[in-house]
């Protein structure tokens, strides 16, 4: 007898996050930043902690140029969502 798939799909999730949420991963801020520099978007999913990581980082290493401001607009915009 073959399981369901979305039978197996639940049993993970329920396993690795409960009800039906799963663990987010810790980024570095070199992770959100090269996420960023790809194609001037976010595709990766961060918690608060990880977009105000990167926000800081990439301030102390760039300072408040129209890089950084552009950045620091996209992160502004995840923040939003997140919150």
């Amino acid at each position: 007898m073959r399981a369901r798939p979305t039978a197996l799909i639940a049993a993970a999730v329920l396993a690795l996050g409960g009800a039906g949420v799963l663990p987010m991963a810790t980024a570095a801020p070199n992770d959100v930043i090269a996420d960023y520099f790809v194609d001037g978007q976010l595709n990766g999913i961060y918690s608060v902690e990880d977009l105000r990581g990167a926000l800081a980082f990439a301030q102390r290493q760039s300072g408040s140029g129209a890089q950084y401001s552009a950045f620091a607009d996209i992160i502004g915009e995840a923040l939003t969502r997140n919150l």
